[in-house]
């Protein structure tokens, strides 16, 4: 006995959305790795940036060493 044509019809629909939501997770699954990949690059730039931002302590050039006070008055003294 052959299938009715109203339920044929909603099989086949039943079947492409399905087909549709598989093609979906698998872009969802792809942009997500990639998002992943590119978060885990942003934390590592952003923790590379961060450390040339630390400096050491600071110190007051001796009384005598123009040259630091130089480069102090200037702002060379930021300069890594």
């Amino acid at each position: 006995m052959p299938e009715h044509p109203q339920y044929t019809m909603w099989k086949s629909r039943h079947d492409a959305e399905l087909a549709a939501e598989r093609e979906r997770a698998a872009k969802r699954a792809e942009r997500d790795a990639l998002g992943a990949e590119w978060h885990q690059a942003w934390r590592s730039y952003e923790t590379h940036w961060r450390d040339g931002l630390v400096r050491g302590p600071f110190k007051w050039p001796a009384w005598r060493d123009l040259r630091g006070w130089l480069q102090l008055l200037l702002g060379r003294d930021r300069q890594r």
